[in-house]
């Protein structure tokens, strides 16, 4: 990424834990990427060229934007697993089971598998109860909101 695009970034977003806030509301995530591309640089295009393409473009930016240790999908939903357990630990079994479930589809899907309008419909978010499993923990937005933050945290 070009030294201005990146100070771009951190003129806009000064933290890390800012951005992710951020990356997780697809609006602004598309905004973001947009006002990238529109000036020339295309994260895609750098996630290709450093061989990036088993991490998810919120590692790739926030590797070269603020020299964050970048993981790749599949290390980032398994420490999700593990790092997130204690608030994982205080839904109903039947949510957590969702959650695990929409979880694991981040390893393929990345950012946007959490927000596809397929996600209940895939076959291990239906066997471990789907949406209804989901709300008996809340709000689901909210519960799929909280779980992106804290993929993105993981």
């Amino acid at each position: 990424m070009a030294r201005n695009e990146a100070q771009h970034i951190v003129q806009q977003i000064a933290t890390l834990s800012e951005f992710r806030g951020k990356w997780v509301d697809p609006v602004v995530r598309h905004a973001l990427l947009v006002s990238l591309v529109t000036s020339g640089y295309s994260p895609e295009i750098v996630r290709q060229v450093e061989n990036m393409t088993a991490y998810d473009m919120y590692d790739v930016l926030v590797n070269i934007v603020y020299g964050a240790e970048p993981k790749e999908r599949t290390a980032r939903a398994f420490s999700f697993t593990y790092k997130q357990r204690p608030w994982l630990d205080t839904l109903p079994e039947e949510t957590k089971a969702v959650i695990l479930a929409i979880a694991n589809q981040f390893i393929d899907g990345g950012t946007e598998a959490f927000e596809s309008g397929e996600i209940f419909n895939i076959q291990a978010v239906r066997k471990a109860g789907g949406i209804e499993a989901l709300k008996k923990g809340g709000n689901a937005a909210e519960l799929i909101q909280q779980t992106k933050l804290r993929m993105f945290a993981a």
